[in-house]
């Protein structure tokens, strides 16, 4: 916001402090005046850079005059002099004003669950279940082992092609501790006022630290900040990186710090170098390798009625380049052909569906195709291997 306008926006904060204030609810009226007076602190500071010394002094005064109304109404009394009382008072005020908002961002910014995903739910994927052991599980069961260069890892990135289960990972992880997990949609992290953005990536955090152990896992975290050679990236996806990057260093830094950042991403390449050092894990997540494709088959056939000629091995053999997505697409499609056949029958009659035989796995791998090609695949590999961890 300009100056003007956050000026006008002080001037509404204030009218309906007063209006609510005259009609005796004080308690409304106290969260008005405060952030009233916080806005024109804010615009205070400005005036002061600018050297616009009678604007300055006035906006002093009216904050002044807010904040003294709010010691009104909550009661509290200064004798003269007491400065640092007085100084206290507002900050502690402050930082109830502050706690509340924090609450009120994260409502509407993350989804706090504990997922019902288990290691069991993952086929293969080996490597990204140690690091995650290593870093979170581990680290939360025996603290003792965990100090000085055996410090735990607090940022691990997950990528690969779509499909391939990174979010899973991480939604197996929090079902796997008793830690709070918060799920962030990283579209709902962008607003359009000035400077909303990063005080929702430090609202963010700081929830985080209060509520520790605690999992912050943000998906598609390029939508959030991706390069800033990327053309098109505009100022708020700069000051979002700069927050985000300051509280990264704040998890890493201090070693008493209960907080694991999880990211995953299908877009790698496009994450700026700052924030890709950052995450001192990164994990490449593949495509599914034979047995694991059997496995993938295997959890989503549970408590299906098969053929005898349904051959897994064959379908993990034929499926190569499937994302474990594809083949849960390509299971439903299967499951869903018997029920089809069944599209006439009347409500009430007492028939069941046929068992699913290979011919339908047959005509489901015709209509699905893999989600990704070797050309993609390779572009995966070759940033796995210039900086992926091993």
């Amino acid at each position: 916001m300009s100056f003007d306008s956050l000026q006008q926006k002080a001037k509404i904060l204030a009218k309906k402090a007063i209006e609510l204030d005259s009609m005796g609810k004080k308690e409304e009226a106290y969260k008005y005046y405060l952030k009233a007076a916080e806005i024109l602190l804010r615009l205070a500071e400005i005036a002061k850079i600018r050297r616009r010394k009678k604007e300055f002094h006035s906006l002093i005064y009216f904050a002044n005059k807010y904040i003294q109304r709010c010691y009104e109404i909550k009661g509290i009394e200064f004798e003269e002099g007491e400065e640092e009382k007085r100084e206290k008072a507002i900050t502690r005020e402050r930082t109830k004003e502050e706690d509340r908002e924090t609450f009120e961002i994260i409502s509407d910014l993350v989804i706090r669950e504990k997922p019902n995903v288990s290691w069991d739910d993952i086929a293969d994927l080996e490597q990204a279940k140690l690091a995650i052991k290593e870093a979170i599980i581990l680290p939360l069961h025996h603290p003792e082992w965990f100090k000085g260069a055996r410090k735990p890892w607090r940022g691990i990135l997950f990528f690969g092609p779509p499909g391939c289960g990174k979010t899973l990972l991480a939604r197996a992880t929090a079902s796997e501790i008793d830690a709070t997990f918060l799920n962030v949609d990283a579209a709902s992290i962008f607003v359009k006022w000035v400077g909303e953005s990063e005080k929702r990536v430090k609202a963010l955090f700081k929830y985080a630290r209060s509520a520790a152990p605690a999992i912050i896992f943000i998906d598609e975290i390029d939508a959030m900040i991706s390069s800033r050679e990327i053309e098109g990236s505009s100022g708020v996806e700069h000051r979002i990186k700069t927050q985000f990057l300051t509280e990264m260093d704040g998890v890493l830094k201090k070693d008493d710090e209960r907080v694991l950042v999880l990211a995953a991403t299908n877009m790698p390449w496009v994450l700026d170098i700052a924030i890709r050092r950052r995450f001192e894990k990164r994990i490449y997540v593949p495509p599914p390798g034979l047995e694991a494709r059997k496995k993938i088959f295997e959890i989503h056939l549970r408590g299906l009625d098969l053929s005898e000629d349904v051959d897994l091995d064959l379908l993990a053999k034929i499926t190569e380049l499937y994302t474990g997505a594809d083949i849960a697409l390509i299971c439903r499609e299967a499951a869903m052909m018997p029920i089809r056949e069944l599209k006439d029958v009347e409500a009430g009659e007492n028939i069941s569906p046929r068992s699913i035989r290979m011919s339908d796995f047959e005509e489901a791998l015709r209509r699905i195709k893999p989600s990704i090609s070797e050309k993609e695949l390779l572009r995966y590999e070759k940033w796995a291997k210039e900086y992926g961890s091993a």
